[in-house]
C-alpha cells in the first residue's frame, strides 16, 4: 500500500526479479519521476541528487516575473478563456502581482526564491484579500511559474513553499451586502417612479422587483417580455470587455451567467408597471429592440444606473442609504424567503447555478426561520 509521507510524493514497494525495493514517486512541475532503490537512505539519496541538479537548470533570463507573468496570462495561459475571463486575469496580474508593494514584480526570474514566493502570499494576506482570492490570484501565478520551470527560466523549487493560507490565517470578514426590508424597497419605489430619474428610475424597480442581473438588464429585449403570461424571459446578458485600445466597453453575450441564467420570471405590478413605463419612451419598438434605452437610445449604462441609484437612496426614506445594484437584486430574492417561498425557488429565479450559492447569502433570513420554527412547541400543553 503506497502511502504519502509529509505531503511530499508517495511511497510503495514494488518486486523486481524476485527482489523488493523501496519506491518514491514525486511530481514536479516540468514532470513526474521515480526514485527506486534497495532501502530508503539509497532513495532519499536518489533523490536529493535529483533535486540538487534540478537548480543547476536554470537558464538566465533578462526579463522579470512580473513581465513573465502578465505575458503569460494574456497569450498563453488564456487561449482557452473567452473575453471576460481573459480580462478578469489580466486584472488580477496588474492588481494583484505587478504593484511594488507585493515584492515580486520586479525580480528577475533566476533571482526568484521560494522564500520570494513564500512573502508573496504573506502581502496577499496583508492586504485583507479574502482566501478565496488569493487562492485564485495564486492559481494564475502558479500557471505562469510552472510554464517558465518547463522553459529552463526560473529555479525548480521556487513553489516549494508557495501554499494557500488556511481560513483561520486570512480573517477578513466576507462583505456583506445590505439588503433592502418590504419598507426600504416601498420607499425606493416610490421615489425611483418620479419623472426627474427618468428611465433610469424605471430600471431600478425592473431590478428590484425582478432580481434580475444589471447585465441581464441591458440586455432585455421586447421579445422577452410575455404581458399574456405576465412573464419575463431572461436569455442574454451584458459583459465587460477591453477592446483593442485597452478601454472598457459592453458587448452582449448571447447567454447568461450560467445555464440557470436562463430563466422565465413572473411578473408582479411593480416590475408591470416599470415595463409599461419603458413602453412610454419607445412606443413603437420591435420586438428585438431593447426594453431599457436612456434618452439618447441607447443601452442604459450601469455606471449612470449605480448613480441614480445613490440618489434615489438618499432623497427617499429608504433606511439603507448607500448600496450596489446587487443590493437590489438580493433584496428581491431576501423578500421571497421572508414570505416563506422555498428556497429552490428563489434559486431558480435568480439564475443561481448551484443552491449553495442562494443558502450562502441567505443564511441569516434561514436563521431566523429554524429559530422562529421551533416557537410551534410553545403552543404544546406541558
Amino acid at each position: 500500500m503506497a502511502k504519502r509521507m509529509n505531503g511530499e510524493g508517495t511511497w510503495g514497494k514494488k518486486t523486481i526479479n524476485g527482489h523488493t525495493y523501496y519506491v518514491f514517486k514525486k511530481t514536479y512541475p516540468e514532470k513526474r519521476k521515480e526514485f527506486t532503490g534497495k532501502t530508503k537512505k539509497e532513495v532519499d539519496e536518489k533523490v536529493r541528487a535529483y533535486e540538487e541538479k534540478r537548480k543547476t537548470l536554470v537558464e538566465s533570463s533578462p526579463i522579470t516575473l512580473g513581465e513573465y507573468i502578465l505575458e503569460y496570462t494574456t497569450t498563453t495561459g488564456s487561449k482557452n478563456l473567452g473575453k471576460t475571463a481573459k480580462n478578469n486575469y489580466e486584472d488580477i496580474v496588474r492588481t494583484r502581482v505587478l504593484p511594488k508593494k507585493f515584492g515580486i514584480s520586479d525580480l528577475q526570474l533566476s533571482q526568484v526564491t521560494k522564500s520570494h514566493m513564500k512573502n508573496y502570499v504573506d502581502k496577499l494576506i496583508e492586504s485583507k484579500y479574502a482566501r478565496s482570492t488569493i487562492v485564485k490570484t495564486m492559481r494564475i501565478v502558479r500557471k505562469a511559474i510552472e510554464d517558465a520551470i518547463k522553459n529552463k527560466e526560473i529555479s525548480p523549487d521556487v513553489l516549494e513553499e508557495f501554499i494557500a493560507p488556511s481560513e483561520n490565517a486570512v480573517l477578513t470578514e466576507k462583505r456583506k451586502i445590505p439588503f433592502l426590508c418590504k419598507e426600504d424597497m416601498a420607499a425606493v419605489f416610490e421615489e425611483a417612479k418620479t419623472p426627474k430619474y427618468a428611465q433610469n428610475g424605471y430600471a431600478l424597480i425592473l431590478i428590484m422587483y425582478t432580481g434580475i442581473r444589471a447585465g441581464e438588464l441591458q440586455e432585455l429585449r421586447w421579445s422577452d417580455v410575455d404581458y399574456k403570461n405576465n412573464t419575463l424571459s431572461i436569455k442574454r446578458t451584458a459583459i465587460k470587455v477591453k477592446n483593442d485600445d485597452g478601454k472598457n466597453i459592453i458587448v452582449p453575450k448571447n447567454s447568461p451567467k450560467s445555464k440557470a441564467g436562463i430563466r422565465v420570471i413572473p411578473l408582479c405590478k411593480q416590475s408591470i408597471f416599470a415595463l409599461k413605463a419603458f413602453e412610454t419612451f419607445n412606443p413603437k419598438h420591435k420586438p428585438d429592440d431593447f426594453v431599457c434605452l436612456n434618452n439618447s437610445g441607447k443601452q442604459i449604462d450601469q455606471s449612470n444606473l449605480r448613480r441614480t441609484l445613490l440618489c434615489v437612496l438618499k432623497n427617499s426614506s429608504c433606511s439603507v442609504k448607500h448600496c450596489g445594484l446587487h443590493a437590489l437584486r438580493h433584496s428581491f430574492g431576501s423578500r421571497l424567503l421572508e414570505e416563506g417561498v422555498d428556497i429552490k425557488v428563489v434559486s431558480l429565479l435568480l439564475g443561481h447555478e448551484k443552491i449553495s450559492t442562494t443558502y450562502d447569502i441567505y443564511i441569516h433570513i434561514l436563521n431566523k426561520r429554524i429559530t422562529s420554527s421551533i416557537k410551534v412547541f410553545d403552543e404544546d400543553d406541558m
